[in-house]
């Protein structure tokens, strides 16, 4: 069972190295709370969900009420890796190593 997927980055795009968004899959019976935690844990930076302008304070004026409920599903599966531009390759594997321990636990 896949558990995540990662965005698909188009020919015509450049891909934005300072986060790196991992979307879980819907049903993983995994809380996000301990997805997140688990870089956190080892020492990396991670946090659930995504900017969306939305649920922004500052832009929620003209959209204070609205709903988005695939949006607000997208948030709550989402988590945001933060990278660096020296970066290893072994430094990316360890985090993808961790998130897939995380990603085995099973609540």
């Amino acid at each position: 069972m896949t558990r995540h997927s990662v965005p698909a980055v188009p020919d015509e795009a450049a891909f934005n190295r300072q986060s790196y968004v991992v979307q879980v899959a819907d049903g993983t019976p995994i809380p996000m709370e301990k997805v997140a935690a688990a870089p956190v844990r080892e020492g990396g930076s991670c946090r659930p969900g995504y900017m969306a302008c939305h649920v922004q304070p500052f832009c929620k004026g003209p959209y204070v009420d609205s709903v988005l409920p695939n949006i607000e599903k997208s948030l709550g599966l989402a988590i945001i890796l933060a990278l660096y531009v020296p970066m290893t390759d072994g430094e990316q594997h360890y985090v993808v190593g961790v998130l897939r321990e995380a990603l085995a636990i099973v609540p």
